[in-house]
């Protein structure tokens, strides 16, 4: 939902924003002085009497610009602030509604975007998914700019394992953030309202996605090797494999070996009659 909180003296007030509404004389500035139009998690402010400041920005009467949650409205001695309170709408629902509004997708979680604030791109938004983004008038820029002011390679943003820079491609014109022209590579951190020729654009970077936790490393009881069953086969032990065998033999064999001896012994007797026999 959004809200804008209106501050004027010592006098203040909130009031939600749905669809288009005119603030005047009973918001505390003049009469019909600035037009706000809701649009998904932003707002389309128009000021139609005089001039306004958004930050360092300069807002002319009659121009069109995008607020952003927390862009604070300086006008005459009143101060208008976005609030945006988001529910918890599935990414479906949003991307339905921002297609039926003919807006481009809403920003993916964790991936930084430049957002157009003002000019005929406004609420326009390109996700800075590549290594180097380019901006320019040229039809090869992903970050395409409907300005007469801008070069046609202007200036790229580059991603780097230190975060992301904007780099001017020795443009005729130059590039601004927050009103200072960028020399070199300008580190971009969140939240920077980048000019290039009239047009205005904003770094978003929102919250980095949750990563899912690592698994736990297993404990040492995890390691250990479990437990037999308590009804599992036992192995023999050492006593019992160990145990000698009796040297007495078994009875059975006993009587053999018995009969085998008895046999023998009546063949040696047998044998020696025959011999005596033979010499008488």
């Amino acid at each position: 939902m959004l809200t804008i909180e209106i501050r004027a003296g010592d006098t203040a007030k909130t009031l939600p924003l749905r669809g288009r509404m005119t603030l005047g004389a009973e918001h505390g500035i003049s009469e019909g002085a600035l037009e706000l139009e809701a649009r998904g998690d932003a707002a389309v402010a128009t000021c139609r009497t005089h001039d306004a400041q958004i930050g360092q920005q300069r807002l002319p009467a009659g121009v069109r610009r995008l607020l952003r949650a927390g862009d604070a409205l300086q006008l005459g001695d009143a101060a208008i602030t976005l609030r945006v309170e988001l529910d918890e709408a599935p990414a479906t629902r949003l991307l339905a509604q921002a297609m039926l509004r003919g807006e481009q997708a809403p920003a993916r979680p964790g991936i930084p975007s430049l957002l157009w604030l003002n000019g005929p791109d406004l609420g326009k938004r390109v996700v800075l998914m590549e290594e180097a983004t380019f901006i320019g008038r040229g039809e090869g820029c992903v970050g395409r700019i409907n300005d007469a002011q801008a070069s046609r390679m202007h200036a790229k943003v580059v991603r780097g394992p230190d975060g992301y820079r904007l780099i001017d491609l020795m443009s005729a014109n130059g590039v601004l953030v927050e009103g200072e022209r960028v020399t070199g590579a300008r580190p971009l951190q969140g939240g920077e309202v980048i000019q290039i020729g009239g047009t205005l654009m904003a770094f978003e970077r929102p919250a980095e996605a949750a990563r899912p936790r690592p698994p736990p490393p297993p404990s040492s009881a995890a390691q250990a090797p479990s437990p037999a069953p308590a009804n599992a086969a036992r192995a023999p032990s050492s006593t019992a494999a160990e145990r000698p065998i009796s040297a007495k033999p078994p009875k059975k064999l006993e009587r053999i070996e018995l009969a085998l001896v008895g046999v023998a012994g009546f063949a040696v007797v047998a044998t020696a009659a025959v011999m005596v026999w033979a010499l008488h």
